[in-house]
């Protein structure tokens, strides 16, 4: 497709138009935490809750004032195998939370979203009020369910067949109740969680870096609790502009309805699934004009920066026009399929340039590649690499065409308790209790490498050590 300078300078300004448009929140929303509500908005928001469970369900997504709760329940459960453990993980859940907060607010609530900052109570979890008006944390029922306040069993159910499929149940027990699991351990705490933040600087590293199990804790314990969810990918943000628009990795398979059908890389102007009228892209930024909005200060909003050495990338520059297949490209990432090209290129900031690094084809098949900075990563026989991130490498199965992250392999950090003059005390108001840990099975399901999710076990044991001791001496 040949471009002339007349057409190449309308789509730049239509790019520029484009992008003016989307920074046209100029008064953004902020969600508050539920501490923040008086004792007569939690009720309304409660109220408001009940009255979206009491809708019949729609069927549907597009359309959030006539969204019922089960419509939400019904569309997490189904493209759970899509979006989770994937690079989709984050923005699906904005968007989800998006359409919930419109939904919500067709009831008549004006508050907007509410989020739980529940890490900021991780140890003393059950005495929170949020259980006044959802119910007590503790249950005496065969199948965990909440037997008590407006969301009990029998007036608060599931949809039949809507239920979360890992959770377990008595022998033809309920399975369509609002249950906690868990009941009797810690949550994991807002150290833990920073700790990670810290030391992320790409999406990538982000994601699959939080091995916190903070997600699915919340799931188990709680029920619900996308709001602090997208809350943490939101602080993440705000360390470096770069991040507000940092988005790349993998998805699940090629199978996922709104991959490319070509591989499964995740790029921002994909589709996202439940919701396909919208882009990945457009849900990068919360304070665009779609979204707009931010969040409250919460008590588990500790002190946040990258660590010592870790600096912010480099701003995204917008490469010159080489080639009109390269500006094709561009312009279909940038403006959403203007020039609808059938299978867009990922022009990805993370990729590196392959004069960055070499690769070295060994005599047992198997292929190592070389950083710059010494770093090396093995990639086994029957994979070729497909995408060379910098803290990682895409590869395909030559069995059966389906992706796998490789790291940089890596000695399990071992667990060495750091010295303490005062044996810490767990009487302390301060004291921390170390929520469960991450099992094999779990993290391997999740495609994480389980050397690095025990690695970042035991250093979070650390840290929730060093804070005891210090705890002890205060």
């Amino acid at each position: 497709m040949k471009l002339t300078g007349g057409i190449i300078a309308l789509f730049v300004s239509l790019v520029v138009a484009t992008a003016i448009d989307a920074a046209q929140c100029t008064n953004p929303v902020t969600r508050r935490e539920w501490l923040e509500l008086t004792a007569t908005e939690k009720g309304q928001y409660t109220e408001a809750l009940m009255l979206l469970k009491n809708r019949p369900i729609s069927g549907q997504t597009r359309d959030p004032t006539i969204m019922s709760y089960d419509d939400f329940v019904q569309t997490h459960v189904e493209n759970a195998v899509w979006t989770h453990g994937n690079a989709q993980f984050y923005p699906y859940h904005r968007a989800l939370m998006h359409q919930f907060d419109l939904a919500i607010a067709s009831t008549g609530w004006t508050g907007g979203v509410i989020y739980w900052d529940w890490p900021s109570v991780s140890q003393n979890w059950r005495d929170s009020d949020v259980f006044d008006y959802f119910g007590a944390p503790n249950s005496t029922d065969v199948d965990n369910c909440v037997v008590t306040g407006p969301f009990s069993k029998p007036n608060f159910t599931i949809a039949p067949g809507l239920t979360q499929f890992t959770r377990p149940i008595a022998e033809g027990g309920d399975r369509t109740c609002l249950r906690r699991c868990g009941q009797d351990v810690v949550l994991t705490d807002s150290t833990i969680i920073i700790s990670a933040l810290m030391n992320a600087t790409t999406y990538i590293k982000f994601r699959g870096d939080d091995t916190s199990n903070y997600h699915a804790i919340g799931h188990t314990v709680l029920g619900v609790h996308h709001g602090l969810v997208d809350k943490v990918w939101w602080r993440w943000q705000q360390l470096c502009p770069e991040f507000k628009t940092d988005y790349e990795g993998t998805l699940i398979d090629v199978s996922d309805p709104v991959s490319d059908g070509v591989n499964s890389t995740a790029y921002a102007s994909l589709q996202l699934d439940s919701f396909e009228w919208w882009k990945i892209s457009d849900f990068l930024e919360t304070e665009s004009d779609l979204l707009c909005y931010n969040y409250s200060k919460s008590a588990g909003d500790l002190p946040l920066s990258l660590l010592p050495g870790l600096t912010c990338p480099s701003a995204k520059i917008v490469p010159e026009v080489e080639s009109p297949i390269f500006l094709e490209n561009w312009m279909q990432d940038a403006i959403g399929g203007l020039l609808n090209q059938a299978n867009p290129v990922n022009i990805s900031k993370r990729d590196l340039p392959s004069s960055s690094y070499s690769v070295t084809k060994n005599i047992d098949g198997t292929l190592t590649v070389n950083y710059p900075d010494g770093k090396k990563i093995f990639i086994p026989s029957k994979f070729k690499i497909h995408r060379v991130f910098e803290s990682n490498i895409q590869a395909i199965s030559l069995t059966n065409g389906k992706p796998k992250m490789f790291h940089e392999q890596k000695s399990v950090v071992l667990y060495q308790e750091p010295f303490c003059a005062v044996k810490p005390d767990p009487k302390n108001h301060c004291f921390l209790k170390n929520p469960p840990r991450l099992t094999e099975k779990i993290a391997t399901g999740m495609n994480l490498d389980w050397n690095h999710v025990q690695s970042s076990d035991n250093i979070s044991a650390m840290k929730v050590f060093e804070h005891n001791c210090k705890c002890s001496t205060q």
